[in-house]
Order: C-alpha cells, then sequence, then structure tokens
C-alpha cells in the first residue's frame, strides 16, 4: 500500500508538471492543491514513523549512559555529563520555508505560466517533506529534557548513597547486574522506562556494607606518592609500634637509596595521629581510582597491612577516594616536610 501511494505521489507531479502549460487555471490550481495535499499526507506518514527510530535512538543512549557510568564508578570517576538540548531554530526555518513555498506554488499556478513557474512548483512539492520539521525538533527536545532529568536523578541518587556510605565499586556491581536486563524497543519506551527504573530501585536499595569491629586490625599503613614533577615520597604509619615516618627524595624511584631525606615524627605528635586514626577503615574504598581526563599528574599506591599479615593495596592516578582526609597525610606532610628537603 505504501509504496502503492509512494508511486503515485511521484508520478502525479511529474505528469502535471509536463501537461501544466495544458491545463485551465481552476483545475491547475485544484490539481497542484491535491498533489501538495498527497505530498503533505506522506510527510506526515513519515513524521508518524520517526517514533520507530526516535524510541530506539532514546534506548540506546540510556544504555551507553549506564554502562559508561558503571565504568566510572569502577575508576572512581564520576563526573557529571548532561545532553544539549537542540535548538529549534533549524526546525522552525525548514517549516516556515515548506509553508512559504506552498503558498507560491498556489499563486504561480493560478497566475499564468512562465518557465519558472515549473521550478517554483518542484519546490512546492519537495518543500511539503519539511513541513513537520519543527514537531520533529520539538520531540527530540522533548526527549533530550526526560533524559537528564534521568541522569540528574541518578547523579544525586549517587551521591546521596556515598553519604550513607556505600562506595562506588558496590554501585558499579548493581549497575552491572542489572543491565544484563536492559531492554527497549521500537514499539514504545516501556521496556526502556522500566529498564531505568529497575538500576533506579537497585540502586535505592543500596545499603552501607558494616565490617565487624576487631575483625581485622590495622598494624601498618605505607601511602607512596610520585609524579611528573622529580619528586617521590612515602609516608609510613606504624600503629603498633607508635612510629611515623616520612621519607622524601627529589629523584624519581630513590626512596630507600641514596639521595633522599627520612624524618620520624615526635611521639606527642603520633598520638595525636593515631587518636584522629581510631576508627579508620579503608574497607569501603575501591582498588582503583583514575581520572582519565588528566595526564601525568600524580600516582599514589597505599598499603594497608593487618595485624595477622594480611594486607590490602589501594592504587590512584589523579583522583583519591571522597574522605581521604581522613589518613592525615596533609597533616604529616605540614609537620614534618619542609625538614625533609635537601
Amino acid at each position: 500500500m505504501i509504496p502503492l501511494f509512494a508511486f503515485i505521489a511521484l508520478i502525479g507531479p511529474m505528469v502535471f508538471l509536463f501537461f501544466l502549460n495544458c491545463i485551465p487555471r481552476w483545475w491547475r490550481l485544484g490539481i497542484y492543491l491535491f498533489c501538495i495535499a498527497m505530498h503533505l499526507f506522506a510527510a506526515l506518514v513519515f513524521y508518524s514513523l520517526s517514533w520507530i527510530e526516535r524510541n530506539c535512538a532514546s534506548g540506546e543512549r540510556a544504555q551507553n549512559f549506564f554502562e559508561n557510568l558503571q565504568q566510572q564508578l569502577a575508576a572512581g570517576t564520576v563526573h557529571q555529563d548532561l545532553l544539549t538540548l537542540p535548538r529549534y531554530a533549524s526546525g522552525m526555518i525548514l517549516t516556515l520555508l515548506a509553508v512559504a513555498a506552498i503558498l507560491a506554488g498556489a499563486v504561480f499556478a493560478w497566475r499564468k505560466i512562465r518557465w519558472y513557474s515549473w521550478f517554483v512548483l518542484i519546490f512546492a512539492f519537495v518543500m511539503t517533506q519539511f513541513f513537520f520539521s519543527v514537531c520533529t525538533w520539538a520531540k527530540d527536545r522533548e526527549s533530550i529534557v526526560d533524559h537528564n532529568e534521568m541522569r540528574m536523578i541518578i547523579y544525586g541518587l549517587i551521591e546521596q548513597k556515598r553519604t550513607e556510605g556505600v562506595t562506588d565499586r558496590q554501585m558499579a556491581e548493581t549497575i552491572a547486574e542489572n543491565l544484563k536486563e536492559f531492554r527497549y524497543s521500537y514499539e514504545n519506551r516501556c521496556e526502556e522506562i522500566e529498564s531505568k527504573k529497575r538500576i533506579e530501585d537497585a540502586l535505592k536499595k543500596l545499603r552501607r556494607v558494616e565490617i565487624p569491629p576487631g575483625e581485622k586490625e590495622t598494624a601498618k599503613i605505607v601511602y607512596l606518592e610520585t609524579g611528573f614533577s622529580p619528586r617521590t615520597e612515602r609516608i609510613v604509619i606504624d600503629l603498633e609500634n607508635e612510629k611515623i615516618s616520612y621519607e622524601f627524595s627529589y629523584t624519581i624511584g630513590k626512596i630507600g637509596k641514596e639521595g633522599y631525606k627520612k624524618r620520624e615524627l615526635p611521639p606527642k605528635a603520633v598520638k595525636a595521629l593515631k587518636a584522629e586514626l581510631a576508627g579508620f577503615s579503608a574497607d569501603r574504598w575501591d582498588e582503583r581510582y583514575f581520572d582519565p581526563h588528566v595526564y601525568d599528574g600524580t600516582q599514589w599506591q597505599l598499603e594497608i597491612i593487618f595485624s595477622d599479615g594480611s594486607s590490602r593495596k589501594i592504587s590512584g592516578s589523579n583522583a583519591w577516594p571522597k574522605d581521604f582526609e581522613r589518613l592525615g597525610i596533609r597533616d604529616i606532610r605540614k609537620k614534618i616536610r619542609e625538614d625533609a628537603k635537601p
């Protein structure tokens, strides 16, 4: 049916234009308006069917967002990213041109035919396909607004869960698990909306993982930091022996070798910092923190050694856990870094 209609809509105007000079004025105007009506109907059909492409694009956009978010959470580098809203200008211009072309075609079909009348009428037939452009642009804008609202809800939920003690790793695993069942179709957006709601609900249900107190006691913390500039430092917080040492070198990789300086905090300062670390736990930190938008910069590694001899290593590049300052690294630097310079 559609191919037949398309054939009539294409051949009809061509026949009309071929015999244009032989057709009386009223008949000419009537046939022109009939051809325009066919083209407008075809444009309406194509516009109505565009929801298929729009639904698929919407579903792909949502799925890609959650896939990227899951990767960012796993790397500890979540940053808000909103889609740019499309403007109405192009759609409005095309729609106004289509209206102007249709009216101009009616005038030229009514008046005495000149050689340029054929060009005006052909232009009018072509421009009818853009008659609903402003509606298409409006629907695209509406879709982007919906997606940005969804993104803002998810970003807000992530911040809320962080304050509740939920780790980025927990959220990344939850999103990855629910992405396996992410669905969308060309028929409607119901499955896409249900999939997004399922991920949102799963994030809302996440709770802080409580670590039983005293299960593992931290004996020593070793922090190593280096970067693009020629400096390397290592801080050893020995909680069992109540010692904190600070090793500093201006040559990369020279910690523990010639050319480095080592200082220890006095007992009074050590006790103060140890009191600040009471109750500290890095069990909810991820294994790796990485900022893909910064090159070179600062690289660090943290090793936590427990009283039973086991250990855990955490590293990062230009990104740190949200509550990293609780380790007191900045305070230790402030107290003895100046004395460590050669």
